[in-house]
């Protein structure tokens, strides 16, 4: 099992942080942690956020129940407790993806200068976060990549 009591997203010293000009070295960086984390999946959106808290609904009861044996006892889970999957599980928990996500959201936007400043979507997923900077930045590169050759 692993715990997400206590971890932090990893802080950069603050010549790494992103300014809007580092943008390859900061990305390279970003991608390493949340690999070495286990956690790339909410940062690419390849882990989605399970359907209960995406539509806002559950899915209903059967009005009619054939009970054949007792029902088994209802265990419940504390906030404090570990998670029951690991960081890479393509379906977590709603209370772990909601942790997870914001934990990959944290690590990005904690290693930023000014976020609102360079213009980042910081409300939404972590996925919709990652996608602003590339948006943003990654076609910047490119053109200047293409105007160095």
């Amino acid at each position: 099992m692993s715990s997400t009591r206590g971890a932090s997203p990893p802080l950069f010293p603050d010549n790494e942080k992103f300014d809007g000009m580092n943008w390859i070295a900061w990305s390279e960086n970003i991608l390493i942690a949340a690999h070495m984390r286990g956690a790339s999946g909410y940062l690419n959106g390849t882990i989605k956020q399970p359907s209960t808290i995406r539509s806002g609904t559950s899915t209903p009861l059967p009005t009619t129940l054939a009970v054949t044996s007792p029902p088994a006892p209802i265990t419940t889970t504390s906030a404090t407790s570990e998670t029951n999957t690991k960081w890479q599980s393509l379906t977590p928990s709603e209370d772990e993806w909601e942790t997870r996500d914001n934990w990959v959201k944290g690590l990005l936007i904690y290693n930023m200068k000014n976020p609102i400043g360079l213009g980042i979507k910081i409300k939404g997923t972590a996925a919709e976060a990652w996608m602003s900077y590339i948006e943003q930045y990654e076609a910047a590169i490119k053109l200047a990549r293409f105007a160095a050759e």
